[in-house]
């Protein structure tokens, strides 16, 4: 087979799977961190202690906090976005190459502010952000005893302030992600997904301690910044040059929107963010670093499924705006079946090597560097017991079951699932921390799983199948198929 067929084929198998270059980049981002983790998890073992990488994962835990003060911003923009260039999605010149917005002046005018506002509202939010979460994260982590022992102040204090300036960049990017530069963005994520692993690698291999953390967050930091203000400069100028006559109404438009989500996202904030805590406060930062890398992987798995889905939500959003449902469901269905194939084969894969670590491990009393046993032998403690694993991943997969039915909803800009998230995320919230604290590991994660089975899930497809009656029955478009946009990008 000559390479040219050959690569034809693997671009044909890749289009029948949904792979666009924008979901390829997106997935690679993810499995990039999946191939290497391996070495990050044994330069951890033998670079931090025990206690260390329960502080490193409870970092990340922690940080999620960040939900409650960027209420849904994030999340509620790039459907905004998505929705305001419709009708006015700018365009590079085949001539010279330069950006041209074409569309009635008054689209352009709402549009460039609603840039503008959203940077407003993300830097009110960072700066509660840097001052609240900060302090918890000093308080919390004074509280254990041996604390003292750790250098934990200072790289805290630099992934947090990392984490603020992010939360900024999240909405220039988000924006950017809206008006059709999927392909662009995802391309730097995979970049940055990369640097971010090498310098954690750096910092590890000289034996910084967490700075490991924040060199991953700084990393971030540095490509958004450097991506926004030389790579997209010229787009971003283009809006920002717009005379505005018309602004955005956010108070009518996006306010709604973002107070459910932002409210929703409080909720599951919670709900989830207490896992890794929990565990930390009642059964130790040992346990809570196992924990916390399970997590950590499976999590980076259900965040590469759940590209298929994200890198098309500007198409997503421009067919319900023009009523195309038939291809709004054609896309979607396609995605989210790919997708869920997707991660249950990568989580079964990932449960498999858990499994197999203690039976191939070398006794104690054997040392044969660097062969297989002897990596089992040094995974061995740093993992999980198999059982809250295997929950923790039904929890996930179960959790990108609820995330994409959301998805789907709002990409109509309709979001009926706040009463879902206050009467379910607060049992699970309290589920979590009563059980973690008298069954350890496996009482947290049941804590997250039962909800999310027997509440969440249920009520939220019963309310997408309320938006398919409300919606989409009056559809009488016909049957024609949406070529995924991000394919031409």
């Amino acid at each position: 087979m000559s390479q040219e067929s050959s690569a034809g084929l693997w671009v044909k198998l890749a289009r029948q799977w949904g792979v666009s270059r924008a979901v390829a980049f997106a997935v690679a981002s993810r499995l990039w961190q999946l191939v290497t983790g391996p070495v990050t998890v044994l330069l951890v073992a033998s670079q931090l202690t025990e206690d260390e990488q329960g502080y490193f994962f409870t970092f990340s835990s922690l940080l999620n906090l960040q939900n409650m003060f960027e209420l849904g911003l994030t999340i509620v923009f790039l459907n905004l976005s998505s929705h305001s260039f419709a009708n006015c999605r700018p365009s590079r010149s085949s001539v010279n190459g330069n950006w041209e917005w074409n569309g009635a002046d008054e689209e352009k005018s709402r549009a460039a502010s609603l840039l503008y506002q959203g940077l407003w509202w993300s830097l009110v939010q960072a700066s509660l952000f840097l001052v609240m979460v900060s302090g918890l994260g000093i308080y919390f982590f004074s509280l254990e005893a041996d604390s003292y022992s750790i250098n934990w102040f200072y790289p805290w204090l630099a992934v947090v302030f990392c984490a603020g300036c992010s939360q900024v960049q999240a909405i220039p990017l988000t924006y950017l992600e809206g008006a059709g530069e999927v392909l662009p963005i995802q391309r730097m994520r995979f970049l940055m997904a990369v640097a971010g692993t090498t310098s954690m690698w750096l910092t590890l291999w000289f034996q910084l301690g967490l700075w490991c953390a924040a060199a991953v967050a700084m990393t971030r930091v540095v490509f958004e910044f450097g991506y926004l203000a030389f790579i997209q400069r010229a787009f971003l100028l283009m809006i920002l040059r717009q005379k505005i006559t018309t602004r955005y109404n956010w108070w009518s438009a996006a306010w709604p929107l973002q107070l459910r989500a932002g409210l929703q996202g409080l909720l599951v904030t919670l709900s989830t963010a207490p896992l890794i805590p929990v565990v930390f406060a009642y059964t130790g930062p040992a346990a809570a670093g196992r924990l916390g890398l399970v997590h950590s992987v499976l999590s980076s798995m259900n965040s590469a499924a759940a590209a298929w889905l994200q890198t098309r939500i500007p198409v997503l959003t421009t067919l319900a705006t023009q009523k195309n449902f038939f291809a709004f469901r054609e896309l979607y269905s396609r995605s989210f079946r790919q997708s869920n194939l997707f991660l249950a084969a990568m989580m079964l894969l990932f449960l498999l090597a858990i499994w197999l670590v203690p039976v191939v491990a070398d006794p104690p009393e054997i040392v044969r560097p660097w062969t297989i046993g002897w990596l089992a032998q040094k995974l061995e403690p740093r993992l999980p017991p198999l059982l809250p694993a295997s929950l923790l991943a039904m929890a996930l997969f179960v959790h990108h079951q609820c995330a994409s039915a959301t998805l789907f909803v709002r990409c109509h800009m309709y979001d009926p699932f706040l009463k879902v998230s206050f009467v379910s995320h607060p049992v699970s919230g309290l589920l979590i921390w009563m059980w973690g604290s008298y069954f350890g590991e496996t009482g947290a994660v049941l804590g997250y799983l039962i909800p999310l089975v027997f509440m969440i899930w249920p009520w939220i497809i019963l309310l997408q199948r309320e938006c398919l009656r409300k919606i989409h029955q009056a559809s009488t478009e016909p049957a024609v198929t949406v070529a995924d946009s991000s394919k031409s990008t």
